[in-house]
């Protein structure tokens, strides 16, 4: 137990980075192999921010929230961990007897689960204030323990569902009070009315300026757009400044489309293998045709994103800046960048300068481990994960409650 509570114990805003990581290279859509993760990241928390690739259904944001509050009445702080914990695997056993199971995480593991949803969720609910505990879980149990034994020890005044009973440090009353007086029995994804009106303000409230709270504010549907949120009907209604960051998103999602497909492309040529090298070499050629094409790069700013993302104060390496900016300049000046000899070094440099000795184009063994796909997945900046939890709380606020 010590162990794992000394990996939860950490700084929380290091953990948070560390973790980001790690989910990172647990979701393959997500494995940032030319490492422009810091802007894609950058993007997305303008845009949804508090958002994770891990995240699933909104309800998790008040689902955890009471069950560190049921394990703050723990006897002492490692007590609390394990009955944390053991609280998580119930409730994925719960959910899973459900009608809706759509997003259950750990659905197959159960209690073998590695990462609990308490993992995935803590910086969302510390960015949406629901938390507003600067700590990471280990330390606000601590602290929570801490504070029920005094409330124990001190003479009960009231006991309501107001009354002290009901204050745990570090979560909003507000969340407590919306737990279910059968809780956890009979759980499901579904949001009541004044849940969803409770996180839809939290969300709006936290990050007034962001498409996530426009989305939530207007009561704009979201189904109409699966993959990328520019595809949404109703994008040209985006407020000025999101839609700008918009723009940008898409723009640069084209353009790392590109060296994504040209670095598959010399993976497979390395390997000899025929079948893959085809079709990134197709693939390469239609993406060329979209580059050129009315929505693609040659009317795109790279100096005006660069200034956008300098007035947040995003960090973007300067080997980083230099890559982006070049490939660009190579991609908007010439029209064979398919079989582009700098095109290819520049790739191949990026990788090496990345990953040293271990990078797949000069390492056979690397190579020989390349599973025929790596990070092809267009940049989407978590909206497939906002649309999911914006659909969530708008199904919420539409259930009618009995009179």
């Amino acid at each position: 137990m010590t162990s794992f509570l000394s990996w939860l114990d950490t700084d929380s805003r290091q953990r948070d980075q560390a973790m980001a990581v790690l989910d990172a290279f647990r979701d393959r859509t997500t494995v940032d192999e030319l490492g422009v993760s810091s802007i894609r990241d950058a993007i997305t928390h303008q845009l949804f921010p508090g958002s994770s690739v891990l995240q699933t259904r909104a309800r998790y944001l008040l689902f955890i929230p009471w069950l560190v509050a049921d394990a703050m009445t723990a006897r002492n702080a490692d007590a609390a961990v394990a009955e944390l914990r053991r609280g998580e695997v119930r409730l994925i056993d719960m959910l899973a007897d459900s009608d809706d199971r759509q997003g259950l995480i750990g659905g197959q593991a159960r209690a073998n689960l590695r990462r609990m949803p308490s993992a995935m969720y803590w910086a969302a609910l510390r960015s949406y204030g629901i938390t507003t505990s600067r700590s990471s879980i280990a330390g606000l149990l601590r602290d929570g323990v801490a504070h029920t034994a005094e409330t124990r020890r001190a003479p009960r005044e009231a006991d309501d569902e107001h009354g002290p009973s009901m204050l745990r440090p570090g979560i909003d009353p507000h969340a407590l009070l919306l737990r279910p007086r059968d809780w956890p029995q009979g759980t499901s994804f579904a949001l009541t009315p004044a849940e969803a009106d409770y996180l839809r303000g939290r969300i709006m409230t936290s990050h007034p300026e962001s498409l996530y709270a426009w989305f939530l504010r207007e009561e704009v549907e979201v189904e109409t757009a699966e993959r990328f949120v520019w595809e949404h009907p109703g994008a040209g209604e985006f407020p000025a400044a999101m839609a700008e960051w918009v723009e940008h998103g898409r723009a640069f999602s084209v353009l790392n489309r590109g060296a994504v497909l040209l670095y598959n492309l010399q993976l497979a040529e390395a390997s000899e293998h025929a079948e893959r090298t085809e079709r990134y070499r197709a693939d390469l050629i239609e993406w060329c045709a979209v580059v050129d094409g009315p929505d693609g790069l040659r009317n795109w700013s790279l100096d005006a994103f660069w200034r956008l993302l300098a007035g947040v104060g995003a960090r973007i390496s300067r080997p980083t800046r230099t890559f982006v900016d070049r490939w660009h300049e190579l991609v908007v000046s010439r029209s064979g960048i398919v079989d582009d000899d700098g095109a290819r070094e520049l790739i191949a440099h990026r990788e090496r300068s990345l990953k040293g000795p271990r990078a797949r184009l000069v390492n056979p063994s690397a190579l020989n481990a390349w599973s025929g796909a790596s990070a092809l997945a267009q940049l989407q900046y978590n909206w497939p994960i906002a649309r999911r939890i914006i659909d969530d709380i708008q199904a919420g606020a539409r259930v009618e409650v009995p009179a």
